[in-house]
């Protein structure tokens, strides 16, 4: 079975995949394989034909502008993984493969590396609660506390609080499951998140040492890149069982290593970020360092898992247009470079959730709160209150739809949490679109599933929120909900 695609990597259906078999035609008539709404696109573009052989030919149909490979116009092409097909005035496609067998087994790899972090995590937690429990305890008691200590207490159980959130986020982003999307990534921030999870988990006996240049860009998929670093991160702590000094570095590279055997492959001319994991561990021998990409190969002893093998960390790469450079010394250690293509930070944004800004609510404004656990649910009811709204509690996705039903007029916006017994936030949403297909609603969760996100926003969502939400978050995107012209 063949698993080719082709990915549009710039223009106006960035993010979208195509498998390929057979013919598909791509053009901007609604009715061809790969429909894409760029004005230079021809109704009948190019054609992707797939031989007996298994090989792939792209042609020109007679289009007005022209279809080029690699930055040459051509009129038939052989395809190649890894080949930049422009077509039209902005849309650029990358011809590329996906294995669903892989994808499976990339997917079982997060889960196993999130055991590989566990104690770490536990251990991390344990001390974000103690800071926590220790500071509610002496508000409790409240004999002789100034304003000043008060505060402090409450600033310190506040951070503790903001810690473990962000550090649940991180755990939930590296082990959900999701499609690969091509999008623009700030390596330097993906970098430092790498890098502080690696401190907090990885305990005393491991020194984490960052180098990390700012503003440096690429453009891939986040949640891929985000594992293949902290795989080879982790990689790097087993190697060092009686501990030692991880090294991390990312850095614009000003020339790449030409004929260098140890590279994969060649790269094509162009700019580069350099990202490197260096340890201080057992190393490797001659023999383990010419099987290490190897598909399957793992110098892990039974029972110890397998990791992310350097194989699959070469194939990611490889699929984001880079290489990986491996060198290693038995007792002293090894190095991985990892080399990446550079896009504009100007140009290339990394996309997320904008600050929102701190906004003062309209009284009287009526929220209906769906949301399953109690302590969460009065926590919320008190700041939304206290916030001025007038707000109706539902404990679960039944009773918020029949709420709903019984004073739909008079409630301005719903806030619906998404894992809930008897019926979840998706399917309560469908009903309360039912009731009135104009209803706004802000999903409130802490489950990182970006397809569920993305189905939710594209049937008629009006914001997401990642618990736990701030106050400030929930006013200014309860306002933002219910502004004037907001759809």
């Amino acid at each position: 079975m063949d698993f080719s695609q082709i990915v549009v990597i710039a223009g106006p259906s960035a993010g979208m995949r195509y498998s390929l078999g057979g013919e598909t035609i791509i053009g901007r008539d609604p009715d061809v394989s790969v429909s894409i709404d760029d004005s230079g696109i021809s109704r009948h573009h190019a054609r992707i034909t797939q031989h007996e052989d298994g090989d792939f030919l792209l042609e020109d149909m007679g289009s007005h502008n022209g279809t080029s490979v690699n930055g040459l116009s051509i009129t038939e092409h052989q395809l190649t993984f890894g080949d930049k097909v422009t077509v039209g005035h902005q849309t650029v496609l990358i011809f590329t493969y996906t294995d669903p067998h892989e994808q499976r087994l990339l997917q079982s790899q997060k889960f196993e590396a999130v055991g590989r972090l566990a104690a770490g995590v536990s251990h991390e937690f344990n001390n974000l609660l103690a800071v926590v429990t220790i500071n509610l305890s002496i508000l409790e008691c409240d004999e002789g506390l100034s304003d000043e200590e008060r505060l402090l207490c409450i600033a310190e159980a506040k951070s503790a609080a903001n810690r473990g959130a962000e550090l649940t986020r991180r755990m939930l982003d590296f082990s959900r499951a999701s499609h690969s999307e091509m999008r623009p990534v700030d390596l330097s921030k993906l970098m430092t998140e790498v890098t502080q999870l690696a401190q907090r988990t990885f305990g005393p006996q491991i020194k984490v040492v960052e180098e990390l240049e700012e503003a440096l860009s690429t453009r891939g998929d986040r949640l891929q890149l985000y594992q293949v670093m902290m795989n080879l991160c982790l990689n790097a702590r087993d190697a060092m069982p009686d501990g030692g000094t991880l090294t991390v570095q990312t850095r614009r590279c000003c020339a790449l290593p030409t004929g260098d055997c140890s590279l994969p492959r060649e790269l094509p001319p162009g700019a580069y970020l350099e990202v490197v994991i260096a340890d201080t561990g057992r190393g490797m021998d001659a023999t383990t360092l010419d099987r290490a990409f190897d598909p399957f190969f793992t110098t892990k002893e039974v029972g110890e898992g397998t990791g992310l093998g350097l194989s699959m960390v070469q194939g990611l790469i490889r699929n984001h247009e880079g290489a990986v450079r491996l060198q290693s010394e038995v007792d002293v250690g090894t190095q991985i470079t990892i080399y990446l293509p550079s896009a504009d930070p100007s140009q290339e944004r990394e996309t997320g959730t904008a600050d929102l800004p701190s906004i003062v609510p309209q009284e009287g404004i009526r929220v209906l709160l769906v949301e399953d656990d109690d302590l969460v649910r009065r926590a919320m009811v008190r700041s939304l209150r206290r916030s001025g709204y007038v707000c109706i509690e539902a404990v679960n996705g039944r009773d918020g739809v029949e709420k709903y039903q019984h004073a739909a007029d008079e409630i301005d916006v719903v806030l619906l949490d998404v894992l809930m017994p008897e019926m979840d936030g998706e399917e309560a949403f469908d009903r309360l679109k039912a009731i009135n297909d104009k209803v706004k609603v802000i999903i409130t969760t802490g489950c990182a599933d970006g397809l569920l996100k993305e189905r939710l926003l594209t049937a008629g969502v009006s914001a997401f929120l990642a618990k736990p939400v701030a106050v400030k978050e929930l006013r200014a995107a309860i306002a933002q909900v219910l502004r004037p012209g907001a759809g």
